[in-house]
């Protein structure tokens, strides 16, 4: 797959196998971005007003229609995907992404 032609976030449909280069991985659950996304790392001081994840839950959270879904990661906005690691490989740089599987996106 060229990444050139992939919408914004595309990957966030690809909820089955993976493979980059000699390596494969399965789809566990989306990855939410937590608390310590508000923490300034020159500062250790809060950003104001819960950014910046205010501003991700304004498009980067499933729908609460997907009931099942919401129950396992809350109001958390969405910004990534956990694989395992299902077979062992080496991935370099200039690999094709072979994608097997997907979902709606968010």
């Amino acid at each position: 797959m060229d990444g050139g032609g992939l919408e914004a976030w595309a990957e966030d449909c690809w909820t089955g196998h993976v493979r980059i280069g000699q390596a494969e991985f399965v789809y566990n659950k989306p990855c939410t971005r937590c608390q310590s996304t508000r923490v300034d790392p020159d500062t250790g001081e809060q950003y104001p007003a819960n950014q910046p994840l205010a501003e991700l839950r304004t498009f980067r959270q499933h729908n609460k229609s997907r009931r099942a879904l919401r129950r396992v990661v809350g109001d958390a906005p969405v910004f990534g995907m956990h694989y395992s690691l299902a077979r062992p490989g080496v991935v370099t740089l200039g690999d094709k992404v072979w994608v097997r599987g997907g979902a709606s996106a968010l």
